[in-house]
């Protein structure tokens, strides 16, 4: 573990602290003070390499599925004796299983090329900053406390959680 402040941060005592178990931290600076704390800013460039997930997305065109097929596909299983002494959630993925397999069988597919995202960076993530920097381009569009009182909300939230 690396602790890499090394001057003070409030008056003469070094309190605030950024540890790394790698070097993942440059040109770390100990600035002004914040404006609402006693504390002194720590600056610094954070080396960190991210995930980025293709998102390729595969939709079924069942409009154009082989119905047909399909159908005398699932006639020819045996299902009593595919399902025989097995437990109930055994027996829903052996039937998940067949029914993946006929669907990529019988059912036209496209693929759709979507945005690269971080892997990290879930669906309600994504919501929730795209939400906040809604708020914030609102309260500096009218420079209304009411509005940034709203933007500051949700972070209140979080940490009440």
């Amino acid at each position: 573990m690396t602790q890499h402040v090394t001057e003070p941060t409030r008056l003469d005592n070094l309190l605030d602290l950024v540890l790394t178990t790698e070097y993942m931290v440059e040109n770390l600076k100990v600035i002004d003070i914040f404006s609402t704390s006693d504390h002194q800013i720590i600056e610094c460039d954070v080396i960190a390499k991210t995930l980025l997930k293709d998102m390729v997305k595969v939709r079924y065109c069942y409009d154009c599925a082989d119905y047909e097929k399909i159908k005398t596909t699932l006639q020819e299983i045996s299902w009593p004796e595919l399902f025989a002494n097995k437990k109930v959630e055994d027996m829903w993925q052996i039937f998940i299983g067949k029914l993946q397999v006929i669907i990529t069988s019988y059912v036209p597919s496209k693929k759709f090329l979507g945005k690269k995202r971080c892997a990290w960076v879930d669906f309600r993530t994504r919501k929730q900053l795209k939400n906040r920097y809604r708020k914030w381009k609102r309260y500096k569009s009218t420079k209304k406390t009411c509005d940034f009182v709203e933007y500051k909300k949700p972070e209140m939230q979080q940490l009440q959680v």
